[in-house]
């Protein structure tokens, strides 16, 4: 019986931690440089797609490419940086 609780508490502490490590990884994968954000046809900053500021026109690049050309982030809608 003290066997299986042990096996099974190292099974539950194994979880957790890769569980911790996946979410970590998860969350630099958030701001990347592949990261999607819009822009808009005449505008100077970039945006989450549901920025308010996005109505007339919408453009999809990556966040690398809107820093890039000089797009800086959206203080309404607070994009990914």
């Amino acid at each position: 019986m003290r066997k299986n609780l042990r096996l099974f508490s190292i099974f539950i502490l194994l979880f957790f931690l890769l569980f911790s490590v996946a979410a970590a990884c998860a969350a630099d994968g958030l701001a990347s440089g592949d990261t999607i954000v819009y822009v808009t046809k005449t505008g100077t900053k970039y945006h989450a797609g549901h920025c308010g500021y996005l109505k007339k026109s919408k453009y999809q690049i990556t966040l690398k490419e809107a820093k890039a050309s000089g797009y800086t982030p959206c203080s309404k809608c607070s994009p990914p940086q």
